[in-house]
């Protein structure tokens, strides 16, 4: 990877997880890896419930999340993505690519 800054690995389960290491890093932008790369997407709503992890611990998961469009610019189509809606809602800047593009500028 060229250039200055850092690069934070997230791998989550739900969107709780991820909202909590967004609000830590508090990131300029986030790539999303996904089964397939996606332009934007539209809000997205997820069902409340409650999560048990295999630590014990207990959390709410679930709401509702905005619609996004990817900051790198690229056509393509559009899709359903829950990451990508609650990183958008984080307020960063959001890309999301297939497994095999994450190392492409």
């Amino acid at each position: 990877m060229d250039g200055k800054g850092r690069v934070t690995l997230v791998v989550h389960d739900g969107l709780t997880p991820l909202l909590a290491a967004l609000r830590e890093a508090d990131p300029r932008g986030v790539i999303v890896v996904a089964p397939s790369a996606l332009s934007g997407g539209p809000n997205v709503s997820v069902p409340e419930c409650v999560v048990n992890d295999a630590g014990g611990v207990e959390y709410h998961e679930g709401g509702e999340f905005p619609a996004w469009t990817g900051a790198d610019g690229a056509g393509g189509p559009l899709g359903e993505c829950a990451a990508a809606s609650a990183a958008a809602q984080a307020g960063a800047a959001v890309v999301v690519v297939g497994p095999e593009n994450v190392g492409e500028p």
